[in-house]
């Protein structure tokens, strides 16, 4: 696994894997769109609470223009 700001570019898929806080990641395309990914099972504030441990999951999209597509959140409980 990457450290924090590291990253590894797939030239197959054209796409970039960053990794951004311990456990959140982007995935990047050649035109600047970015998918955002959190661990589950962690305290992140993105993270989803789940029994599983270490799996990614979408938390948000930002389209290439800066602009949010969408952003998932938790209410509290």
């Amino acid at each position: 696994m990457q450290d924090i700001g590291e990253s590894l570019y797939s030239q197959s898929e054209k796409i970039t894997l960053v990794r951004t806080h311990d456990s959140s990641f982007e995935l990047v395309d050649d035109k600047g769109e970015r998918d955002l990914f959190a661990l589950s099972g962690t305290s992140d504030l993105f993270a989803l609470s789940d029994s599983a441990h270490n799996i990614a999951r979408l938390v948000g999209q930002i389209a290439g223009h800066g602009v949010s597509a969408y952003k998932l959140t938790r209410a509290e409980q």
